[in-house]
């Protein structure tokens, strides 16, 4: 009886060691050393946050020069930007305010598309 505890005993100490041991291996697609890698990823991470950031104030000077120019009902209207593309979207109570939109947003400096999907919506 207590050789079968002692053998579970050890052999629960030996799959212990070598789980320890695959963890603290490298995954096989960094090799030996992961340094390099670590150093990319942190470049992507950096790159992708200074783009959505430029992307983010590049909206707000659209959805600012919308609202300030004072004939498009802008309540309802939403923009999505992605690396310079706009994309309009919600609703307008005229066609022609939709349209004058997305001249505003095309005159703005950094925006490389303007993609209208705005509806039309009648007060009652």
């Amino acid at each position: 009886m207590k050789m079968m505890r002692m053998l579970g005993v050890a052999s629960g100490a030996v799959l212990l060691a070598i789980n320890l041991y695959a963890q603290a291996q490298p995954p096989a697609d960094q090799g030996s050393s992961g340094a390099p890698s670590s150093a990319q990823e942190q470049s992507d991470k950096s790159s992708a946050k200074a783009a959505r950031a430029a992307d983010c104030a590049l909206a707000r000077q659209v959805r600012n020069a919308i609202v300030k120019d004072g004939t498009v009902n802008a309540v309802q209207i939403y923009l999505r930007v992605r690396d310079g593309a706009v994309i309009l979207m919600g609703a307008v109570p005229e066609w022609s305010q939709g349209e004058k939109a997305v001249q505003i947003a095309k005159g703005i400096p950094g925006v490389k598309s303007v993609q209208n999907v705005l509806t039309i919506w009648m007060e009652a």
